[in-house]
């Protein structure tokens, strides 16, 4: 039983230390490790998915080997180690909105944990002959948590509003949300009354910038959502500068 606890409970500890020790100015090496995190994040939301799956349809008296879900769950669980490992890697570049991202990393190693809880029981349930009480509650935790990291995932990477801002109204209601927000059009026959960032500006930024330059998700220190933030600038300084348009960063970054 001790060897089978003891399978991934080193990636744990090295994950769990990261989260404890942490770190405000990383490395090249910590940096470069952690922007695998994009890439190694999918694994563990897919592989562990795949195993509640296939617990369902082997409760459903689909006959294939049990220790076939054991072997999912303890794939998944090193997923999730390694994923969570290179995100908090990644969190010490700084950038982001500072209680999104300590949720995410909380849900990251929490994942990592159920998971590994969920294969240590489905063992000892093979090994017992029986299946272990607390097994389809840890398998229920998982996907909860599993969603719900993803979902604060999105609006990290993306900024807030990415996963519903093309919801239908229908589902929007159900959920408490307010009709999607349309962008304000050039009213041609009164344009003493248009503003042209709010026309013309704003809704290009929302569509192509506001993603990574959000106030949660700061890329470069850089805000683009309005113009006192455009005009501030990001850690490399002003990106657009009025009367120098073609020495502007922002200018230059859209040619």
């Amino acid at each position: 039983m001790l060897r089978l606890l003891l399978t991934p409970l080193s990636g744990l500890v090295v994950l769990l230390a990261l989260l404890v020790i942490g770190g405000n100015d990383p490395g090249d090496l910590a940096l470069f490790v952690g922007r695998f995190h994009p890439a190694l994040v999918h694994l563990p939301i897919g592989i562990l998915l795949l195993a509640v799956l296939l617990e369902a349809l082997r409760r459903s008296r689909i006959d294939f080997d049990d220790s076939v879900v054991s072997a999912v769950l303890l794939l998944g669980a090193w997923s999730a180690i390694l994923a969570a490992i290179a995100g908090l890697l990644l969190s010490q570049g700084g950038g982001y909105d500072a209680d999104t991202l300590a949720w995410h990393r909380r849900l990251g190693v929490a994942v990592s944990l159920i998971a590994s809880a969920a294969w240590f029981l489905k063992e000892r349930g093979l090994h017992r002959g029986r299946p272990e009480r607390g097994y389809p509650a840890m398998l229920g935790l998982l996907v909860l948590t599993v969603a719900t990291g993803g979902w604060l995932g999105g609006e990290l990477t993306h900024g807030p509003g990415y996963q519903t801002r093309y919801m239908p109204d229908a589902l929007r209601n159900l959920a408490g949300l307010g009709p999607k927000s349309e962008s304000i059009r050039l009213d041609i026959d009164e344009p003493e009354q248009a503003t042209v960032y709010a026309t013309l500006v704003r809704p290009v930024f929302e569509r192509r910038c506001s993603g990574c330059h959000n106030p949660v998700n700061r890329k470069g220190g850089l805000q683009l959502d309005s113009p006192e933030e455009i005009l501030a600038g990001g850690e490399s300084g002003r990106v657009l500068v009025a009367g120098q348009a073609s020495t502007s960063a922002l200018v230059r970054r859209m040619w």
